[in-house]
């Protein structure tokens, strides 16, 4: 199925930049523009300059952004600041980092994947696209001709045969270990040796891959492909623009973290919000438990931890005073009615489907819009709700990672900002050129 490849990739010579945790940086989505500021402060060689540029008021349509991105790689490479790896490769990278207390490493193999059309269900999604983002994302492969950050993705190993061959890779040398910010640490090893690259090929060549983050990315590699295909027709199917990099992780991996994206509410009538606990009561059983304050981020957290398992379970703010309310769908066929039609059972078992077709939707009559924002703080979520700048937060627990494979294997999209995957796979640890041959 799959077609997955080594790659000569392009990597920060260590002689020259000094530490690579002062050249990477986390991938576009995710940079503010302080951050960015402090990025380009930190190492006139981190890959910012590249990932996501500084806008200038002196840009034109014919200098730009993108344009420094690609000066900025030919000058690199002049320089030796980049060095394509001599052998093809994929490469084994570990990221470590810290989660609720614990210390974990998510184990990810970078490689150059075939890209293919979602309708042949070799590469599925789980959520959709934006224009804008897409076209950003465009114009930066147009102009550097090089996949700059990886797509994170997921496959299956059941008999742990990958697993085995990168267990044997750890136990040698790697290319480098660093430290980055917020106490994370990299390691990244070189897989060149022709048998263990058959024996993962032949293993992700059985199964599909599922895009967990970066499905904007992907779909800029597909027009960029067809793009290449049009200008170049006579190039073979091994031509490098035919392929993306992506960081795959095994679905079973125990540093596959997927945070949930809570949901704050404001612009609610007077009527519909005094009337909701009676309306749940239809559907949902409650338990309120009243906040200690001051409340912190980590209590907080271990009062959600009940809502963990198999039942549809959301938590509420601001429907009771300095309270969380629990909520716990008493029948998913009694809300069956309220579910889109044209939708998998996988979707409609979600919670975060259940919020926001039975409650936003149905019982308070919010769309997706203006008067929803999103979080990832619990801690945010009740501070917004305290202030009185958001009337409710709805609390969510994290999709398991087989949920998601489910919605992708039913052809079905997430409701829009359901995972995040953290921590996100930082840019700059190595680059994949798309001019040549894979």
């Amino acid at each position: 199925m799959a077609d997955v490849r080594p790659f000569h990739g392009l990597r920060f010579d260590e002689t020259i930049v000094g530490d690579i945790g002062n050249v990477i940086c986390p991938p576009y989505d995710v940079i503010n523009p302080e951050m960015q500021q402090a990025l380009y402060h930190m190492s006139p060689h981190n890959i910012v300059r590249v990932e996501f540029g500084l806008a200038q008021a002196e840009d034109t349509p014919a200098h730009h952004k993108y344009t420094r991105a690609a000066a900025t790689l030919d000058e690199w490479l002049e320089q030796g600041v980049l060095r394509p790896d001599s052998a093809p490769s994929m490469y084994l990278h570990h990221h470590c980092f810290s989660y609720q207390g614990e210390r974990r490493t998510r184990r990810s193999l970078f490689a150059a994947v075939r890209l293919e059309e979602w309708q042949k269900g070799i590469v599925r999604p789980h959520e959709g696209t934006a224009a804008i983002f897409k076209a950003d994302r465009l114009n930066l492969v147009r102009a550097t001709h090089t996949n700059v950050s990886p797509v994170l993705a997921m496959y299956r190993d059941p008999r742990g045969t990958a697993e085995s061959v990168m267990a044997v890779v750890e136990c040698g040398q790697p290319l480098f270990r660093v430290a980055s910010a917020d106490s994370e640490s990299h390691t990244l090893w070189a897989i060149s040796d022709k048998k263990p690259l058959r024996r993962i090929a032949s293993v992700l060549a059985r199964q599909n891959i599922y895009i967990a983050d970066g499905h904007h990315r992907y779909e800029t590699g597909l027009a960029y492909r067809n793009e290449r295909r049009a200008a170049f027709p006579t190039s073979g199917s091994n031509a490098a623009f035919n392929f993306i990099m992506m960081a795959l992780v095994e679905f079973s991996d125990p540093g596959l973290v997927v945070l949930p994206t809570h949901r704050m509410v404001r612009g609610l009538r007077a009527d519909a919000l005094s009337g909701l606990r009676d309306s749940l009561s239809a559907y949902f059983d409650s338990d309120v438990t009243p906040l200690n304050f001051p409340l912190s981020a980590n209590a907080l957290s271990q009062m959600l931890k009940p809502m963990n398992g198999g039942q549809i379970v959301l938590g509420v703010l601001g429907l009771e005073r300095d309270s969380l309310v629990v909520l716990r769908l008493r029948d998913a066929r009694a809300v069956a009615y309220l579910m889109p039609a044209d939708r998998s059972e996988a979707y409609c078992r979600l919670d975060v489907s259940v919020l926001h077709h039975v409650i936003l939707q149905h019982l308070l009559g919010v769309g997706e819009g203006e008067d929803i924002s999103y979080t990832r703080s619990e801690l945010e979520a009740w501070r917004s709700v305290a202030a009185g700048e958001f009337q409710l937060a709805f609390l969510l627990k994290p999709v398991d990672t087989y949920a998601i494979k489910a919605i992708a294997d039913s052809a079905d999209k997430m409701p829009q900002k359901s995972t995040y995957f953290y921590p996100k796979v930082p840019t700059g640890l190595v680059l994949n050129p798309l001019d040549g041959e894979v």
